[in-house]
């Protein structure tokens, strides 16, 4: 269960000294701190499902997703999140791992997101198409086809047959809202380009 301080204070009205004794259950591992003034009490807690309560709204995508839906090779174990309305990017550390925020703007953060699992340990997750977009938006820009190839395949390891596989409509409205060359030029990959830009990209 998610408590907040404040729904503690209210719960342990009989103790003089609540501070202290909300300090005693987090020693007796009855209370687990997700970031300051919020606490979890089940030790077994699912981390995805976690990402959402420590920062909200968020959602997962970046290598978490991208590890999830078998785009990358490599295991994820770190919650990667994308945000929106905060200044800056933001990190928590605690007992169910490391969870990061990387801010998007509004104008993309709604869109190609679905609600995975059920109430009690459900998760928001960008889709395929969404979590290449969100990591290829934070990176600095390419500006040919041979350079987004490898960006894509070669440093992010991006699996060719899935990539392949992606959903041209939902990829296609995702390149509109984000207006950054890496995302047009991702799509231009992914539509195959022209022969004369294979060759000479």
């Amino acid at each position: 269960m998610i408590l907040s301080t404040k729904m503690l204070t209210d719960q342990l009205t009989q103790y003089s000294n609540i501070p202290n004794k909300i300090r005693r259950m987090i020693q007796s591992r009855q209370l687990f701190p997700l970031k300051k003034g919020l606490f979890e009490t089940d030790k077994t807690a699912n981390g995805a499902h976690l990402s959402q309560v420590i920062i909200t709204p968020s959602y997962l995508s970046f290598e978490w997703a991208l590890s999830y839906y078998g785009l990358i090779p490599e295991s994820v174990v770190n919650f990667t999140c994308a945000t929106t309305g905060y200044k800056n990017n933001k990190c928590f550390n605690n007992q169910y791992g490391t969870f990061i925020y990387t801010v998007l703007p509004a104008r993309v953060f709604p869109y190609a997101i679905e609600y995975n699992g059920n109430d009690d340990e459900g998760f928001w997750i960008a889709s395929p198409e969404k979590s290449i977009c969100d990591k290829l938006f934070t990176l600095a820009p390419v500006h040919n086809l041979k350079s987004i190839r490898s960006l894509l395949f070669d440093d992010l390891r991006i699996d060719e047959n899935k990539f392949y596989a992606l959903d041209p409509l939902i990829f296609s409205d995702l390149v509109d809202r984000y207006h950054t060359s890496n995302i047009k030029l991702a799509y231009k990959v992914f539509k195959g380009g022209s022969i004369d830009e294979r060759k000479h990209a």
